[in-house]
């Protein structure tokens, strides 16, 4: 890229006021640094300029730009590279004019910390136009590419990929959030090499405690809402099992994969896992696929059962000779056959 082009893309001048954040927190327990982490990207949101760490330079001053990503209706993302360090980042820029809370997702991110299956908020630069959230960049595409440059995925990586975005979910209701935008195209790999998924995007996102329900909101996808999204603007956490549920429907058959309904999901044709893609999956496994999306949000499993801590529900998701894929400790157990 030009440096004419490479200009255009920051659009700021070196003495506009940018604020800075760093993942090198202070030594202490993990949730003293959470709260470091949070409270500069909360003073970011509040506009306190007394506990700005800042430096009077823009996001181009330090990342150099590479190539251009994608785009969506916030702004775009970019790939860039530190200028000191040589490290290959992602930049997500928001135009602040297209965006009513444009701080959200960076509170969201700061607020989840880091975890091995959500991306990972690196820097973030503010000028009067933009917000630039610096995030690790995840070479391999998102789910959505993998399935298109995929033939068959066999049920063990199915396993392996439900596995890492249920623990992606279990840190989110901990920490009291619902995604409710859960989809193919904001669930990424790390490398196209590595099944490493990294659940993104957290715009729509909504803090929500146990116990309690988001009422009057209607966001997400259409072909990913959970019917109570669309029947009654009413929802929980339990929302986005069922939009994991469509991923994992989506990811064994692409063909079948039914319309959006403005009444909610076509789930008869969740019901019918009877094609030709569904032969080499075995009945346990569709019948946890059925549960994730039962139209009551109690009938669907929670988080706890689909990580095995109720092995008799996630038993047979895996396919003859398969290792069982155990992410909570990262580690392979073959199970007796």
């Amino acid at each position: 890229m030009d440096d004419k082009n490479e200009a255009s893309l920051v659009n700021s001048s070196s003495s506009s006021r940018c604020v800075y954040f760093t993942n090198k927190c202070p030594e202490g327990s993990s949730s003293s640094q959470l709260l470091w982490r949070l409270n500069i990207v909360m003073a970011c949101a509040n506009k306190e300029p007394q506990h700005w760490v800042t430096r009077g330079q823009s996001m181009e001053d330090d990342y150099r730009v590479i190539q251009w990503i994608g785009k969506g209706s916030y702004g775009a993302v970019w790939e860039v590279t530190n200028k000191t360090t040589g490290k290959q980042f992602a930049c997500k820029l928001m135009f602040k004019k297209k965006m009513h809370n444009i701080h959200h997702e960076a509170r969201v991110l700061a607020h989840l910390g880091n975890h091995p299956n959500v991306t990972k908020l690196v820097d973030i630069y503010e000028d009067k136009d933009c917000l630039y959230l610096i995030m690790e960049l995840c070479k391999g595409g998102t789910l959505l590419d993998y399935v298109h440059r995929s033939n068959y995925i066999p049920e063990r990586d199915l396993a392996t990929i439900c596995f890492q975005i249920t623990s992606a979910l279990l840190l989110f209701k901990e920490r009291g959030l619902v995604h409710a935008d859960l989809k193919l195209e904001n669930t990424l790999l790390v490398s196209p090499t590595e099944l490493s998924i990294k659940v993104a995007d957290f715009g729509l996102s909504h803090f929500c405690k146990e116990g309690e329900q988001i009422r009057g909101v209607y966001c997400g996808t259409d072909g990913y809402l959970a019917p109570e999204i669309c029947k009654s603007f009413t929802f929980d956490t339990r929302a986005d099992i069922f939009s994991l549920g469509v991923i994992i429907y989506r990811l064994v058959d692409m063909e079948r994969f039914p319309k959006p309904s403005l009444t909610g999901q076509q789930l008869e044709d969740f019901e019918d896992l009877h094609g030709d893609d569904w032969e080499w999956i075995s009945v346990s496994a569709k019948l946890l696929i059925q549960r994730m999306l039962m139209e009551d949000p109690a009938e669907r499993p929670t988080l706890e059962e689909i990580l095995c801590k109720k092995p008799q529900l996630w038993k047979g998701f895996y396919v003859k000779e398969k290792p069982n894929y155990n992410l909570l400790d990262c580690e392979i157990h073959h199970l007796p056959l």
